[in-house]
């Protein structure tokens, strides 16, 4: 009898929502489970998905727990003796698994990581354009590595990943805190931010510091993306280019590099687990949200918005 394929998609936040619908649209089998009361309970159905009760994932060998990693290790505590032996546990973020060392405290199940590496809006688009989402895998804490990365592979595709790059649960974590704190979430908002404040303090209309500053960004990015460093470089302007290097020239890579080597070091030593755990998230997000909403950033980016629907 072959073995049932089944992925059991855990949650319905952004992330589970697009592998769900680009798995339903490769015909790959998926279903959603919910926590009982979950409000909802019916998105998915209004997807053409169907879902399962706790007392039925006993049935099926494949998880992938696309839930907050805070809540990985409430709900493998919570449901362990409803999943099979050797059940299949994927994980999209190594975090959890690294910390809190889940594939030693829960060792009867396989636990493996298919991490991509796009936000869940952008893995969506790029599926229905047929664009290769990138992605990184591991099968180091499986019995039979072999046959979890076949398995991977072609759940991957179903995905529309194709190709992902092996790496260890440990490097995934570590890039992945790395990157946002130094780079994606914590640099380039508040660089992008600090330069629009400071062309309005010397006299720039709002509308031309935004246009310059936020939505260029976006349009750099495309073209790095698009065709690389070297062909970017040389297709920009000779005023760009040497503004370019203008800014190399002054641009204070030690202090930076300083700062970088601080956030890593709070990864790899687990000060940075420990700031998270005494922290409230809901808290910090209020506090973030609010900044922003007063941020003069934000309210000229609602207003460009406006006027342009």
């Amino acid at each position: 009898m072959k073995e049932d394929k089944t992925l059991i998609i855990v949650g319905w936040g952004n992330q589970a929502q697009s592998w769900a619908c680009n798995l339903r649209d490769s015909h790959y089998p998926c279903k959603i489970y919910l926590r009982a009361g979950s409000h909802k309970a019916n998105f998915p159905v209004q997807q053409g998905l169907s879902t399962v009760k706790a007392s039925q994932l006993a049935q099926y060998q494949n998880f992938a727990l696309l839930i907050p990693d805070q809540n990985h290790l409430e709900f493998l505590n919570k449901h362990q003796d409803h999943l099979p032996k050797a059940a299949k546990i994927i994980y999209a973020h190594g975090h959890s698994v690294h910390t809190l060392k889940l594939d030693q405290k829960f060792n009867q199940f396989e636990h493996l990581l298919l991490a991509p590496k796009s936000i869940a809006s952008a893995m969506r688009k790029d599926y229905l354009n047929q664009q290769n989402i990138q992605a990184v895998f591991s099968t180091e804490h499986s019995q039979n590595p072999k046959q979890s990365e076949s398995f991977l592979k072609e759940l991957a595709a179903a995905i529309g990943i194709q190709n992902p790059y092996p790496v260890s649960f440990e490097e995934e974590t570590c890039c992945d805190l790395f990157s946002e704190q130094s780079l994606l979430c914590g640099a380039l908002p508040t660089l992008i931010e600090q330069n629009y404040n400071f062309l309005i303090q010397k006299g720039i209309p709002n509308h031309l510091a935004y246009l310059e500053t936020w939505h260029e960004f976006f349009l750099i990015a495309d073209v790095l993306k698009a065709k690389g460093p070297k062909e970017f470089f040389k297709m920009i302007s000779p005023n760009a280019l040497m503004g370019s290097q203008q800014y190399n020239q002054k641009y204070n890579k030690q202090e930076t590099e300083k700062l970088m080597e601080e956030l890593h070091r709070e990864i790899k030593d687990g000060s940075f687990d420990q700031k998270i755990q005494k922290m409230s998230f809901k808290e910090i997000q209020n506090q973030v949200e609010e900044y922003w909403q007063q941020s003069p950033l934000q309210k000229m980016y609602q207003q460009m918005n406006e006027s342009q629907s």
